[in-house]
């Protein structure tokens, strides 16, 4: 507890020196790494959906399959604001250029996500799909990859090796509005390292430095993540290995896996100044941090639930660290097995409300319907990142729907199944934890 008020305070003013909270958007143009204006690029073919395959085909204009382009940002830049679909096929993809007015550090590359673009990854990429649900993200693996070397290795508890060279954030999303119309689905991030110091990327009134977040930074930005695995990034003295949300971005993340991350501040998750995200069927696992393995909050209140929070590392809230006046929700959830639970700093209250969960030495059983925080929730095997229910589980059949029904916020009506795909109720019973057994 005494390292924390030198290092945050220091990020504090690394945050508040480098954004204006107000103004700015998700525009602009990107470079190719050479800090020109990359003009030539994008155009204005105006499909409904663009194609994208690792090697590209025909043209490459992305106007089909058999023009499919290999550049999944000049897809985006020319989708941008009109709604268009991206259509990605299995394979790894790397960030090949740099937002304008960024130094010529190749570093900061990185996929910049624009309002209103919409895109989906798992295609097998033959032709033979022609909807989103003939897509099979689990076997056709699409990766946003910043490993340029591919020589990545280690873990976020015993240390990464081989990142010297990978981009600072593979995700980038500056002022993307909050109505649900910027969409990243069926993708795994990986291999971000912010481990920069003074290196910045400059984009209108926005200065993201190099130390926020290898997997997947929100500035102002509300993109809704589906079918997402995030996983093996990791972040210098700042904050949110695989994921920051700063100033009033509230991203909504579905069936959304945050594992093996690494940072000062937030291993999983780091929110910061009023951010609301909101968290259903997911699991954040084997991160690593000072403060806050799982999740670290500032002043941020997201909403979680049916959240499985379990095998994380911190010096302090291995689960969850909150800080600054934050106020999570947490429903239908399960924080355990993090060495130590959830941590409220003393000196900044914090209010986070339980209702029917499982927090290890966090709450009393019997209380808003939550159990007992010794209760082991008998996960079949989580030595292996396996956080299903066994039969026995006094988890099974202890949530409550309610979070799920029409006219709740935030609203959850849409979503009727689990991390699995399986069926998210059984009558009026629902399990907690991110899986239905």
């Amino acid at each position: 507890m005494k390292k924390y008020p030198v290092l945050f305070f220091a990020l504090a003013a690394v945050f508040f020196a480098c954004s204006s909270p107000t103004g700015g958007g998700g525009g602009g143009s990107v470079s190719d790494g050479s800090g020109g204006s990359g003009g030539g690029r994008g155009g204005s073919r105006k499909h409904a959906i663009l194609y994208v395959t690792p090697e590209g085909a025909g043209t490459k204009d992305g106007s089909s399959w058999d023009n499919a382009s290999s550049d999944i940002q000049e897809m985006i830049d020319d989708a941008d604001g009109r709604g268009a679909q991206i259509w990605v096929a299995a394979g790894v993809y790397k960030p090949a250029h740099i937002p304008e007015e960024a130094s010529t550090d190749s570093r900061h590359r990185t996929f910049w996500l624009k309002p209103k673009v919409r895109i989906y990854g798992g295609f097998s990429g033959d032709g033979t799909e022609d909807g989103l649900g003939e897509r099979d993200w689990e076997n056709n693996k699409t990766i946003l990859s910043g490993d340029f070397n591919n020589n990545d290795g280690g873990n976020a508890i015993d240390g990464f090796i081989g990142m010297d060279e990978n981009a600072y954030h593979v995700v980038l999303a500056l002022g993307i509005p909050d109505d649900e119309q910027t969409i990243l689905d069926g993708f795994t991030i990986t291999g971000g390292n912010a481990n920069g110091d003074e290196s910045t990327i400059s984009v209108g009134v926005h200065l993201v430095k190099s130390s926020w977040s290898g997997g997947v930074v929100n500035w102002q930005s509300s993109p809704v993540l589906t079918n997402v695995t995030i996983s093996g990034n990791q972040a210098g003295d700042s904050g949110g290995g695989g994921m920051s949300n700063a100033f009033s971005s509230s991203p909504v993340l579905t069936n959304v896996i945050v594992s093996n991350n690494r940072a000062d501040f937030g291993g999983g998750m780091f929110n910061w100044g009023d951010c609301s995200p909101v968290l259903t069927n997911v699991v954040i696992s084997g991160n690593q941090a000072s403060f806050g393995g799982g999740i670290f909050n500032s002043s941020s209140s997201p909403v979680l639930t049916n959240v499985t929070i379990s095998g994380n590392q911190a010096g302090d809230g291995g689960g969850m660290y909150n800080w600054n006046n934050s106020a999570p929700e947490i429903r239908n959830s399960i924080i355990w097995d993090n060495g130590t639970g959830v941590t409220n700093n003393v000196s900044t209250p914090s209010t986070p409300s339980y209702e029917y969960s499982l927090v290890e030495g966090g709450v009393l059983g019997g209380v808003n319907g939550n159990l007992a925080g010794t209760t082991d929730p008998q996960f079949v095997n989580s030595s292996i990142g396996d956080y299903r229910l066994k039969y026995e589980s006094l988890a099974r059949n202890a949530g409550t729907i309610a979070f799920y029904k029409e006219g709740k916020s935030p609203d959850l009506s849409g979503i009727t199944t689990d991390l699995d795909g399986n069926p998210r109720t059984t009558g009026v019973k629902i399990d907690m934890g991110a899986y239905q057994y």
